[in-house]
């Protein structure tokens, strides 16, 4: 049971944490999301999501959205490389499907992974 958790020490929490992966990061894009992402110092993958009311007027509506990227985040904290993540929704039509939420978010994540990977070879 614990395998399917998100504790703490995965989740950027802190204003200052946001603010650092916003400031020094690079970008990936995909339908519906910005993901914001740079290097840190722990062993591990972080992840920090903002879901704004611009996305969706209903509360439930975005906690899925939420719980969607958490869920992918989970199924691939253990590939990813240690990084700071932040994923921004950022487009309300793009969240009609379940599907397409973690299927954006994932290929999101790979891009990350490939980016990182090829910037270790050089």
């Amino acid at each position: 049971m614990k395998e399917n958790n998100f504790p703490r020490r995965y989740r950027l929490l802190k204003k200052i944490e946001f603010i650092n992966v916003r400031r020094h990061g690079f970008y990936v894009k995909s339908q519906g999301f910005n993901v914001q992402y740079c290097e840190n110092k722990l062993k591990h993958p972080r992840l920090g999501i903002i879901v704004s009311k611009k996305v969706d007027k209903r509360a439930s509506r975005r906690n899925l959205i939420k719980r969607k990227i958490r869920e992918s985040f989970r199924l691939l904290s253990k590939k990813l490389p240690p990084v700071d993540i932040v994923v921004l929704a950022k487009d309300k039509f793009a969240f009609h499907s379940k599907h397409i939420i973690s299927d954006s978010i994932i290929s999101c994540f790979i891009k990350i992974q490939k980016t990182l990977d090829k910037m270790d070879c050089q």
